[in-house]
């Protein structure tokens, strides 16, 4: 009932303020009921491409900041893939019996609409003491939604945004406002870019009703034509575009 943890954002974020910033991944489910045999099916996309990033963006999240490399070992990172399964596993299990326990096939029709997509978020932190002794071991945490959209079906345009910074500088020549980016690490899913985002989501900066993706615009330090002097990342609320 805490309404920090309804959406996978809010939870995150909420765990981040805990716990510090962490790895994560978003994976897509969908649930499906068939009415002949009354069961649910589910298939998860992309599983093993979402742990294998999951795995990076933690060693990413590491790299440098802890004197035993231990804590991203093969073993300790497998062990987490192993508990994110389970995760996975028991909420999708949940979810299921959830929907299983609907009094009839029409109201499991009605509501299911044969599909539902169901969001599963994927958060691992770093803990350094385990029953009060010195430890470096990775936690890992999960969280499920639905908006109870239906897959395969037709989407809609994008509206997107172009966040320019202000080319204004100081007197000591300072850029007065810079656009947060991912350049370094574009491929990991660092939690903390969630909130270096945030000024970019309002709707006197870059996102205004109606706009839900925001593409960030900035200039090469190293470039030999005018055409290579800009370089394009992408935000939203939900994913970063690649």
């Amino acid at each position: 009932n805490d309404e920090r943890k309804l959406t996978s954002r809010n939870w995150m974020e909420h765990n981040e303020s805990l716990t510090g910033p962490g790895a994560y991944d978003v994976l897509r489910i969908d649930l499906t009921y068939d009415a002949k045999s009354d069961t649910l099916s589910n298939k998860i996309w992309g599983l093993q491409y979402h742990l294998n990033r999951l795995k990076m963006s933690f060693r990413e999240l590491v790299k440098g900041k802890h004197e035993s490399n231990s804590i991203d070992d093969d073993r300790i990172l497998d062990t987490a893939v192993v508990q994110s399964k389970l995760i996975i596993d028991g909420l999708v299990s949940r979810s299921n019996t959830y929907y299983e326990q609907l009094s009839s096939h029409q109201t499991k029709m009605k509501i299911m609409q044969r599909s539902i997509m169901m969001k599963v978020t994927l958060f691992w932190t770093v803990s350094d003491v385990v029953d009060g002794k010195s430890a470096a071991i990775i936690i890992v945490r999960g969280h499920a939604s639905t908006d109870g959209r239906i897959p395969y079906q037709k989407p809609d345009f994008i509206r997107t945004s172009l966040a320019l910074p202000p080319p204004h500088e100081s007197d000591d020549g300072e850029v007065i406002f810079k656009l947060p980016n991912r350049l370094d690490t574009p491929h990991a899913k660092i939690s903390s870019w969630l909130l270096q985002r945030k000024p970019l989501e309002k709707k006197e900066t870059f996102q205004p009703n109606g706009v839900q993706e925001i593409l960030l615009l900035g200039t090469s330090l190293n470039h030999h034509h005018p055409s290579d002097a800009t370089k394009l990342q992408a935000t939203n609320h939900h994913h970063n575009l690649r």
